[in-house]
């Protein structure tokens, strides 16, 4: 089953802009909203609020992405999406900013795959949510891809999808397909990818 999803971009794709794209062109199966960074106090920043608001986002599947790299603050913020209404919820890793990377959030956290999996193992246990995942393929090489797909592996996301660069990188590399190709013969997870889908599938077809 082929799924056209509406990408989230920080500072773009809010509110407004999801309710003109459904309006005129439709046709996307989901919306993601722009990340929510969990702060300390609990709550939603103004511009948050108006992003998950239910009125803000009526009549399209919308999915709320949330970045971070602590489990009570993941499921804080799913529980609150959760009474808004929300039946899933998106993890970011692969914001590739720098303030972002240097805490270990976003792509960032792909460099402690052991926390990672601690980390997923906590919050399927005690989410209620259904779990996307927007993922690189790692931070310093593809090969990376490697070791984080078996950790994916192991727990029920709704879907994975693929930005398929490294943090580290801007071009989408031959070496890179390759290496996503020879891992999905162990994957169990719907997924998709995020741009290429030509070049993938010559790819993978040569």
């Amino acid at each position: 089953m082929n799924l056209y999803l509406a990408p989230p971009l920080e500072g773009i794709t809010g509110h407004i802009y999801r309710n003109a794209l459904h309006q005129c062109f439709d046709g996307f199966d989901k919306y993601f909203i722009p990340f929510i960074s969990p702060n300390q106090k609990g709550h939603f920043s103004t511009r948050e609020k108006k992003d998950v608001m239910p009125e803000h986002n009526q009549g399209m599947y919308a999915v709320p992405q949330i970045l971070t790299n602590n489990v009570e603050d993941f499921l804080c913020t799913a529980q609150k999406l959760g009474d808004y209404g929300y039946k899933e919820v998106n993890l970011n890793l692969g914001c590739p900013s720098r303030t972002v990377v240097t805490k270990g959030r976003g792509a960032g956290f792909l460099d402690e795959p052991q926390k990672l999996d601690r980390f997923l193992d906590a919050v399927f246990e005690k989410c209620n949510l259904e779990i996307s995942i927007k993922t690189r393929i790692g931070m310093e090489d593809p090969e990376e891809f490697e070791t984080i797909l078996p950790i994916y592996n192991k727990y029920p996301l709704k879907e994975l999808i693929i930005h398929r660069v490294c943090r580290r990188s801007s071009i989408r590399t031959h070496q890179s397909l390759i290496h996503m190709h020879g891992q999905w013969n162990i994957a169990n997870i719907r997924f998709a990818i995020m741009g290429g889908i030509s070049v993938l599938w010559r790819t993978w077809n040569s």
